[in-house]
């Protein structure tokens, strides 16, 4: 499917249109959406190579109503959302490359900009540091962080990000109910920001 079709049968636009401004609530909605549109039997049992790997970014995650489909697109490959074992074809996706890529697409729908440098998969090492969310939203950082990690054997699988992401999006809605949250008086968290400070745009330290 090309841009054009997926605006066309998808109105409402992509999720890239609203990159930045995504609130908690709407961020668990799209991993829920997306993990379950990418779980077996699209991914074998085990990780194994996918057969029919899918491009997991902002561009590619149509708006339909109050949810979100992943829609493969033509033209949609980006270098900032691939995981880094696939980085110069050293390897076909798995479930777990997938898992990094629907992580590095949560962190730019919330934060406005792309991890590490705005290059991504492509600027990852072993020795990077993971980049930091929102102190507000400890459980989706937590989550985004284990996705991200490196080594590809010790991110989650989809079952169990879609199992966090469930949990917290019922969590929110709850919370809605009881009214709006009080907002800290600070968005950083010190120690967490200091220590990954590295992987942020130099623009979104906290000072």
């Amino acid at each position: 499917m090309t841009i054009e079709e997926l605006l066309e049968k998808y109105p409402e636009g992509t999720a890239e249109g609203f990159a930045g401004y995504c609130d908690e609530l709407t961020a668990w909605q799209m991993i829920v959406d997306v993990a379950t549109q990418v779980q077996p039997p699209s991914v074998p049992t085990g990780g194994k190579d996918l057969c029919a790997p899918m491009e997991i970014s902002p561009s590619c995650i149509a708006i339909n109503g109050n949810g979100f489909v992943l829609v493969p697109l033509q033209d949609c490959h980006e270098d900032a959302f691939v995981a880094p074992e696939l980085i110069g074809g050293k390897t076909t996706a798995t479930e777990k490359s997938v898992v990094w890529s629907l992580a590095a697409t949560v962190f730019r729908m919330v934060m406005g900009c792309n991890i590490m440098n705005g290059r991504g998969g492509k600027a990852q090492k072993a020795t990077s540091k993971l980049p930091f969310m929102r102190s507000e939203m400890p459980e989706m950082s937590r989550l985004v962080q284990q996705c991200l990690d490196y080594d590809a054997s010790k991110r989650p699988t989809l079952a169990e990000v879609l199992t966090t992401a469930k949990e917290n999006l019922e969590r929110c809605k709850e919370e809605l109910k009881d009214g709006p949250r009080m907002k800290p008086e600070t968005a950083s968290s010190t120690s967490a920001v200091e220590a990954d400070s590295s992987a942020w745009p130099e623009e979104m330290i906290p000072t």
